[in-house]
């Protein structure tokens, strides 16, 4: 096996993103949903995920809703683009919008355990069980329960209530699925995977490789604040007690106290056994149903588990996690807000290696707002391609921003965005990633047994168990960042799934699945299971390694047992801490990123692939240095290195353009160092063929020319944009109200009229009866403004009035979206005017929004007030939204000319910009984007003379669409709820975000430090 470059520099459909669409309008323009996949493919997408959003007007999985799915499919074939499924109408996965759980059959059950007598009656969604008479101490520790018939209990005794969710909004008017019943999954898959079966004529073409599942999860378990009151609830399944039995040979009901309430000898082994228990038929009801239906027709399983990335939403949501990858043909993790969370990669990346499962899935980017950058884009995606992702799948691109749907969790990665045809900057990089990180197998030595069955043991009383859950979780998290931080790879060992996947061997090694380990560590847990024992007593006789941190747990499947003790007394004990964890495994170390002063670099993830004889690298820096901060300055991170166990000849991967080319190396006693100038947001992929050799490429410096001057012009892309957001609004043929945001007046019309939140348009069996709201919007201008055009959404039903005057309705066009039409106003002559926009709302159409004027105008703002002028006076660098664009999200050309006093080799660093990136040209010669630091983009040889210069800057929408009124600095969950917020979290003065070129670009000249290059 070697490394296939041609594979490198073409790679296929499927190593490409493959990005959520959602399908959140009316599907029956089978010419809109090709547009959009055209423009899938200009920005080097290899598919999509037809994924069901808030929105949707045709009948979820009915003939229009499956006729657009196909017509998607069979364009995105013909261009050799896949069409990923997506199985449920929004998420989470599995009430089929609301077919399946329409009735009580199949319904998510919890029981509910409370002090003191319910106020509920018996109905047939609360049904009484039993209840318990608690002995408590004085610390709240359990010294013995009773149980006792619900209705003889004294009135503040426990009461335990069995519970069936009712109808929701959420869920289209039913409720969220039984996933502990295997009966109830298979009404799910029937009802959504047998109809897109059928779809498809009975088998699914290549073209069509996966179906994905979203955060699929429980009654979520919940804990009680403290041992003496209170109420919480417990995962259920109306037969739980039977299958319990069978399992333990006890009634659940007579030991639930013990799952709750610790004693004073501890935990109860009870805890342990119940999540055991549940995490099981979930798995095994679910994802093992899910799972086994995809691969007995010839398509994948991939999605991923609810609250995935910590200990404590685990065991609260769904158990473990681990558990359900072992029946997804590509597992997959979720990524929300620019966060660093390895441990949901690791927990996902580990069971594929170790089923030999070929892709890993991330569903990344969302929530992250309409101003990612790409630089964010790049940076998120390495360290997870680091990790072990290979598939990314993009959160969010609409097919429509109609109404709520322009506030679902952007980023808006598609073409209402301006930068989109230039997304094959980041794409075409990752698919080359991809590329390469699927070649040959993960070189990985150290296994680490995982903590999630520690956590059972910990979760049930908060004032009793926090500590020590907080203790665990941090010793996790920290354990996980600091063998990452270190530069050693590891895979997560899940103790419920090494039974099945261990392998026989004579090598000191354990075999899990396709993966070999030579050092197994063991966290500081409070438990282990038996077969885990006894695994990793085999190993030790072989003559492997197990690094036990802390001391050696004391129970065995949740009991007191000297056995751990006994099984593990040739363990290596160690502390707690990651310096010594690190240190104990110095032995297994293949890789080091080290500083110019020989210490390691912490913030660089990294994997190392064995492809026959040779391996290939992947290095990732995660620091992260957003385009609006300081240029890249910090010298200590000058000139390290990546250092490689081992004599290799290294070769570069270009991820740009799919090139091989050299690169500076060295060895020294048994390993192989690599230059790098540690830039944020950086990468290295290296090949490595065995060999002994070196090179040193040509050094060189940029040595800074000066300031360029400022800008001869500056061209917007697109008309500048007014914003209407603010208006007196009335009720039909009610009074007046006060001026205010649209999106308030509009929460509040829907809370008197009791509209959906989160409903389908088309789930809406009555919308009521139509409420006429008029808004008055007041614009003032500075002179006179011809060829001005409204953005109105739902124009065609609306009745426009300009100074007390109807006006005519004529559509003609759209902005930014298909459904934000436009139509031309009559002349706005100097003064101050009032617009009034009359439109029909009821449950369905029932949203009232934002509206704009476009066209050929400058914009002052001051305070809350805004007013139109002139166009015409220069922009210069600089933030934009001071000078007349504070609410344009178009694209900037900036023309210049720079003077080079001599001949030679030149660049422009573009330190501080605000937008998505820059793309520079030199003469008319495209000289590449500006995306990360250092920043700088070369310009190439220059002659001395003038040389003119022209800058494109991308921008974002979030100065025209985003949550403008949240005064929240620390605000960092961007989804609908970010536009509205409390009185005190809102700000009726627009919070901007810096927009173009925000400092005159630098000239730079290189300086040649050396010039030789030792060939291997």
């Amino acid at each position: 096996m070697s490394f296939d470059s041609v594979r490198f520099q073409n790679p296929p459909a499927e190593l490409r993103g493959a990005p959520f669409w959602s399908l959140n309008h009316d599907l029956t323009d089978h010419d809109r949903l090709r547009d959009y996949i055209d423009a899938f493919e200009e920005m080097g997408i290899g598919g999509y995920h037809l994924h069901v959003r808030c929105g949707l007007k045709n009948p979820y999985l009915e003939k229009d809703f499956l006729e657009a799915v196909s017509a998607a499919r069979d364009y995105g074939a013909s261009k050799g683009m896949l069409s990923y499924l997506y199985d449920e109408d929004t998420w989470p996965s599995g009430f089929a919008g609301g077919a399946v759980t329409r009735e009580l059959t199949h319904r998510r059950r919890w029981v509910e355990l409370r002090k003191g007598r319910p106020d509920e009656v018996k109905n047939e969604c609360r049904q009484p069980l039993c209840a318990y008479r608690i002995e408590l101490n004085r610390q709240g520790l359990r010294e013995g329960h009773q149980r006792i018939s619900f209705d003889e209990a004294e009135d503040m005794d426990w009461f335990l209530t069995r519970v069936i969710e009712g109808d929701s909004d959420r869920f289209n008017g039913a409720a969220y699925l039984n996933n502990l019943d295997p009966a109830a999954v298979q009404a799910f898959i029937d009802s959504t995977h047998e109809v897109y079966l059928k779809q498809f004529g009975g088998s699914f073409p290549k073209d069509v490789p996966a179906i994905f599942t979203d955060e699929p999860q429980l009654a979520g378990n919940s804990t009680l604040h403290t041992s003496f009151e209170g109420q919480m609830q417990l995962a259920w399944t109306d037969d739980l007690r039977e299958s319990f039995e069978n399992a333990y040979q006890v009634e659940l009901l007579d030991i639930l106290p013990e799952v709750v309430w610790p004693g004073i000898e501890g935990p109860s082994p009870w805890r342990w056994r119940y999540c055991d228990h549940i995490s099981e038929r979930f798995a095994s009801a679910f994802a093992d149903g899910l799972g086994g239906w995809c691969e007995k027709h010839g398509i994948a399983l991939t999605g991923h588990m609810m609250a995935e990335d910590s200990l404590s939403g685990q065991v609260a949501c769904i158990g473990e996690c681990m558990r359900h990858y072992r029946s997804f043909q590509i597992p997959g993790i979720d990524i929300l807000c620019d966060v660093y969370k390895p441990v949901t990669a690791k927990q996902a990346v580990s069971v594929a290696r170790q089923d030999g499962r070929a892709a890993v899935m991330s569903e990344l980017y969302g929530v992250t707002n309409w101003d990612f950058p790409f630089s964010g884009h790049k940076r998120q995606g390495d360290w997870q391609a680091a990790l072990g992702i290979t598939l990314r799948v993009h959160h969010l691109s609409w097919l429509s921003m109609e109404g709520q749907s322009k506030r679902d969790f952007p980023a808006s990665i598609g073409p209402q965005s301006p930068w989109y045809k230039e997304y094959p900057v980041i794409e075409d990089h990752f698919a080359r990633v991809a590329a390469a990180m699927t070649e040959g197998k993960a070189l990985v030595r150290i296994g680490v047994i995982h903590s999630v069955e520690s956590a059972w043991m910990r979760r049930g009383i908060n004032m009793l168990d926090d500590p020590y859950m907080s203790k665990l979780s941090h010793q996790f998290s920290q354990g996980v960042a600091g063998l990452l931080d270190a530069g050693l790879d590891f895979d997560f060992i899940a103790e419920s799934l090494l039974p099945r996947q261990e392998r026989s061997t004579e090598q000191p090694e354990l075999q899990v699945g396709e993966m070999a380990y030579q050092v197994v560590v063991i966290p500081e847990l409070e438990t282990l299971r038996e077969s885990t024992l006894l695994s990793l007593q085999r190993f030790i006789d072989r003559g492997g390694e197990v690094v036990v941190m802390g001391g050696i747990p004391e129970r065995c499947n949740g009991e007191k047992s000297d056995l751990p003790a006994r099984m593990l007394a040739g363990a290596t004990l160690i502390h707690s801490d990651t310096v010594s964890l690190v240190q104990a495994l110095e032995p297994w170390r293949e890789i080091s990123i080290l500083t110019c002063h020989r210490s390691l670099f912490k913030q660089v993830n990294t994997q190392l692939r064995q492809c026959g004889e040779e391996r290939i690298l992947f290095c990732a820096n995660r620091a992260e240095e957003k385009s609006n901060t300081h240029p890249w300055r910090n010298p200590e991170l000058m000139n390290g290195c990546i250092r490689i166990r081992g004599c290799w000849i290294v070769k570069e991967l270009n991820t740009a353009d799919g090139s091989e080319e050299a690169c500076s190396y060295h060895q020294a006693n048994g390993w192989t160092e690599v230059p790098w100038d540690l830039y944020p947001q950086s990468h290295r992929l290296l090949r490595l063929t065995p060999g002994e050799g070196s090179a040193v490429l040509p050094k060189f410096s940029w040595e800074i020319q000066g300031v360029c001057p400022e800008p001869d012009t500056v061209s917007p892309a697109e008309p500048n944009v007014y914003l209407l957001d603010r208006a007196a609004w009335k009720l039909n043929d009610e009074a007046w109200q006060a001026p205010e945001d649209s999106l308030v007046t509009q929460r509040k019309l829907a809370e008197k009229f009791s509209w959906p939140d989160w409903g389908q348009p088309y789930s809406v069996k009555d919308p009521g009866d139509p409420q006429q709201v008029t808004r008055r919007f007041e614009i003032n201008c500075v002179g006179d403004f011809r060829e001005i055009k409204l953005v109105c959404e739902r124009l065609k039903s609306a009745s426009l009035r300009l100074d007390g005057k109807a006006l005519e309705v004529n559509p003609d066009g759209w902005w930014v979206d298909r459904d934000l039409p436009t139509m031309k106003l009559p002349e706005l002559k100097e003064g101050s005017h009032h617009l009034e926009i009359t439109l029909s709302l009821n449950a369905v159409d029932r949203h009232l929004e934002w509206c704009y004027l476009i066209g050929n105008f400058a914009v002052e703002t001051r305070g809350a007030h805004a007013k139109l002028i002139p166009s015409g006076a220069g922009i210069f660098w600089g933030d934009v939204v001071p000078q007349g664009l504070p609410f344009y999200g178009g694209n900037l050309e900036y023309e210049f000319r720079i003077e080079v006093s001599e001949s030679g080799y030149y660049a422009l660093q573009c330190a501080r910009f605000g937008g998505a990136l820059l793309r520079v040209f030199c003469e008319g010669r495209d000289c590449g984007p500006v995306i990360s630091a250092p920043w700088r983009v070369e310009l190439g040889a220059l002659d001395a003379g003038v040389h003119t210069v022209c800058i494109c800057a991308y921008g974002n929408r979030y100065n025209s669409f985003g949550p403008l009124h949240n005064h929240r600095p620390d605000w960092v969950w961007w989804g609908p709820d970010s536009w509205y917020g409390t009185p005190a979290e809102r700000n009726e003065i627009w919070q901007f975000q810096p927009s173009g070129i925000l400092r005159a670009p630098l000239l730079e000249r290189r300086e040649e430090l050396g010039s030789s290059l030792l060939k291997s």
